[in-house]
């Protein structure tokens, strides 16, 4: 593997765990649950709900790294439905879709590097 892959890798897995993955608990934290889940006018989407989808986006993304043949016939829509979670439901799938994704980028990068040395 060449140095700027290895780099977009380590960049990667650096911004959405010890970036990104901090700012969503401090939100999910700091709101109580009906400010959580409070739909705004015109129908825009809950907090809760825009989180969801963002969990959505780093698990597919996630199992592309893993398998790149995957395609997705349906889109994301149905992420932006509100939520029966509570908070601590939430805490756990966004921790277990961003612990996914790092897998899958260690993972990733642990193959190119082992068929590289072969």
């Amino acid at each position: 593997m060449d140095s700027s892959m290895h780099e977009f890798k380590i960049i990667s897995k650096h911004r959405m765990y010890d970036q990104y993955l901090v700012k969503l608990r401090t939100c999910i934290v700091l709101l109580d649950e009906q400010v959580l889940w409070r739909v705004g006018e015109a129908e825009t989407n809950s907090i809760g709900g825009i989180i969801n989808h963002i969990m959505v986006h780093v698990r597919r993304n996630a199992a592309k790294l893993i398998d790149p043949t995957i395609t997705y016939k349906q889109g994301m829509e149905d992420s932006f439905i509100p939520s029966m979670q509570n908070k601590e439901q939430l805490m756990d799938e966004v921790e277990e879709a961003f612990s996914s994704f790092c897998a899958a980028i260690l993972a990733k990068f642990t193959r190119i590097t082992e068929v590289a040395v072969i």
